[in-house]
């Protein structure tokens, strides 16, 4: 499956990322060579009116650069909401660009990114 799906990348095609806390085992033999990891906690955040594992995810200062409607979500203040979502961290590795979609209020990004 990892050889499928880095010929898949390597072939020029977008891949998205989206992962559950729990899936880290699963998933990481995937992204650790896209540069990518996931988190083994849930991202919390403090609110009066929601659970602090229920998140407002915002749309990144780039995401954008994944399809221009997303420029006018950034731009309308657009949230996405979450529930017990883990964190992704990344960095661009191997000839892959990643890109941030969504990110917390404490400037985690969900597990929702693109990769070129």
């Amino acid at each position: 499956m990892a050889e499928k799906l880095a010929q898949y990348i390597a072939s020029g095609r977008n891949l998205f990322v989206i992962t559950e806390p729990g899936s880290q085992n699963i998933v990481a033999p995937l992204l650790q060579p896209l540069g990518i990891q996931t988190s083994d906690s849930v991202i919390t955040e403090e609110s009066r009116d929601y659970a602090p594992d229920f998140i407002l995810a915002r749309f990144a200062d780039s995401a954008g650069t994944i399809a221009p409607r997303l420029s006018g979500y950034k731009a309308d203040k657009g949230v996405v909401s979450m529930v017990g979502t883990s964190a992704i961290s990344f960095k661009d590795t191997a000839g892959f660009h990643t890109v941030p979609l969504l990110v917390s209020k404490n400037n985690q990004a969900p597990g929702g990114g693109g990769a070129t």
